[in-house]
């Protein structure tokens, strides 16, 4: 699975870094013309698996569908889709939300989350994504739910507890940043480096 880069809502893609990846991405085309003829498919085949989401399909497979409504199996594995598909469509949204394409994102991680309900890294993304779009209600929803699901999701924590800190909250920023810092004893990683300060500069504003 495609690991999870720093990410900074505040530094977006200009418009010229835009045009720059735009151009990237036809040339990559014109050199690898298999490999998005094959993204194309990978696409192709994951609409089919949404169509096929149908209460209709539910009657069909009664006691799968008891299975998943008591968390026991995924829409995934309830419509039999390959996890090599789950994981290429994975990367491939990714890719597409490092270049901005947030929209075609948005559209494969919340396929991906329908498809596969436990696996955090999806929400996690999708409230990334949302951040980005400054949709921060949204993204703070994702968070929670992948926090929920993996709670030493540093990233996360940080993530959230900037957002908390936009609406103008303190205990809840503070809380979040609290819980990152604590994952990280050895102040090794970026992320709770960034909570450390964030932290400290939270509790400076409080006390003016």
């Amino acid at each position: 699975m495609p690991t999870q880069e720093p990410f900074d809502p505040d530094q977006g893609l200009s418009p010229e870094e835009l045009k720059k990846e735009q151009e990237k991405e036809e040339k990559e085309k014109a050199e690898n013309p298999e490999l998005w003829k094959k993204n194309n498919e990978w696409l192709s085949k994951f609409a089919v698996a949404l169509e096929n989401i149908t209460p209709e399909k539910e009657e069909e497979v009664r006691k799968l569908v008891e299975r998943f409504l008591n968390g026991e199996i995924t829409w995934a594995e309830l419509q039999a889709v390959p996890p090599q598909l789950l994981f290429q469509m994975a990367e491939f949204g990714y890719m597409q939300f490092q270049r901005g394409k947030l929209k075609e994102a948005e559209t494969i991680f919340k396929g991906l989350s329908v498809l596969d309900h436990k696996r955090s890294y999806y929400h996690s993304i999708l409230g990334a994504i949302y951040q980005r779009m400054d949709k921060l209600v949204d993204a703070l929803a994702e968070y929670t739910v992948a926090l929920e699901m993996d709670p030493k999701n540093i990233a996360c924590y940080v993530n959230r507890g900037e957002i908390y800190y936009k609406f103008g909250y303190i205990d809840e920023p503070l809380e979040d940043f609290a819980k990152a810092i604590a994952l990280d004893p050895q102040s090794k990683d970026p992320w709770a480096n960034r909570a450390r300060f964030l932290k400290n500069m939270l509790l400076q504003e409080s006390q003016q």
